[in-house]
């Protein structure tokens, strides 16, 4: 048998969100079952050893694209120049656009993206930006968010509590901080009116409900456990990236969420619960509802919102609601993540020249 060929994954998985550890692993394990005879490495961005022992490179997926912090430009764009001045294959794969506002940043990436096989994105949005702001002209195909893939090994579970069970995911901004400027600090006000609400409103609920506080990243952490105080709710975090495939399990207990995180929203989706995603104007859950899920766009409210129009106070009616997408709209999320199966093609050319007898002999 010939000897496995080698897929490298650079990503965020392992850098502490659990959104970012599930698309790593659903990737990996995707590849794995479609193509024959690879072997598929999930690493981190910074290391670059695994360079060199790839036959092919992927960097995805998820909002790895944004200029905040600018090493993160510099990190991926290095990746690409390496694989290239090696001869490997490299691919995007599932990516989101944050924010890039810099000239500097923006042109960067024009011209790293000039090496890549192909981007597969995440959204139309970010279809758009690749398009426009980086003026990209290679093959660019708009799929959605890569854990849409887990549609059909989903465990639905529909259960009767005695207490409704509230899920909490609630995302920490941490708003002035120098080292985070990824949120306008004119939502400072609202943000801390939210945070006050809450900590005001929620145990005054507390015994109206069983609550189950997941905590999906690690800036989370303080407001997690929080929360947990508020409410004296069931505490669940994840510490491994294969742990991470327990989300939907957990997700699947509740009987409606209420979410800050973007796959806390793909979470409640799929495990069909009713959702409320609460985060700001602009957010990535707001162009989710937009471009895929029409029926949840009112689902997507900003904090100051969700503080002046007292939502904790309408639990009641979102347990008994459908505000968890229709089977239609989740239909079309999945059809969109499989178009990732037009670069898994190129990507099977790809190694079958690699280990083409006629490859070898001109190598020789």
């Amino acid at each position: 048998m010939n000897k496995k060929k080698v897929i490298t994954i650079f990503g965020a998985s392992g850098c502490g969100n659990v959104g970012d550890d599930l698309i790593g692993v659903t990737l990996k394990e995707y590849l794995e079952k479609k193509i024959d005879n690879v072997e598929v490495v999930l690493t981190q961005q910074h290391k670059r050893e695994y360079i060199m022992a790839s036959d092919i490179v992927i960097i995805g997926g998820g909002g790895l694209i944004y200029d905040y912090v600018m090493e993160n430009v510099d990190n991926y764009i290095d990746i690409i120049l390496r694989a290239k001045h090696l001869g490997i294959p490299t691919y995007m794969l599932g990516m989101g656009v944050q924010h890039v506002f810099s000239v500097e940043a923006k042109k960067k990436y024009e011209d790293a993206f000039k090496n890549l096989c192909m981007i597969e994105t995440r959204g139309e949005r970010d279809s758009k930006i690749i398009r426009d702001d980086f003026h990209y002209k290679g093959r660019l195909t708009t799929g959605s968010d890569i854990v849409f893939l887990l549609k059909d090994s989903v465990r639905l579970k529909k259960e009767h509590h005695d207490k409704p069970k509230i899920l909490l995911s609630l995302a920490d901004w941490k708003l002035g901080n120098d080292t985070n400027n990824k949120i306008d600090p004119k939502l400072e006000e609202d943000y801390k009116a939210y945070r006050e609400y809450l900590r005001k409103e929620l145990p005054k609920i507390k015994d109206d409900f069983d609550f189950i506080i997941v905590n999906q990243a690690v800036e989370d952490l303080e407001f997690s456990k929080e929360l947990v105080e508020l409410t004296g709710g069931r505490y669940e975090a994840f510490e491994t990236i294969e742990d991470s495939k327990r989300l939907l399990d957990v997700y699947s207990e509740a009987d409606a969420v209420l979410t800050g995180r973007y796959h806390g929203m793909i979470a409640a989706i799929l495990t069909r619960k009713p959702v409320l995603a609460v985060s700001f104007k602009g957010h990535k859950q707001h162009y989710l509802a937009k471009e895929l899920f029409p029926s949840l766009v009112d689902q997507t409210i900003t904090v100051g919102d969700f503080v002046r129009e007292r939502k904790l106070d309408s639990l009641c009616s979102l347990i008994n609601s459908d505000k968890f997408g229709t089977s239609s709209e989740l239909r079309k999320a999945y059809k969109k993540a499989k178009e990732i199966d037009l670069a898994v093609r190129d990507i099977e050319l790809n190694l079958r020249f690699i280990t083409s007898p006629e490859s070898k002999q001109e190598e020789k």
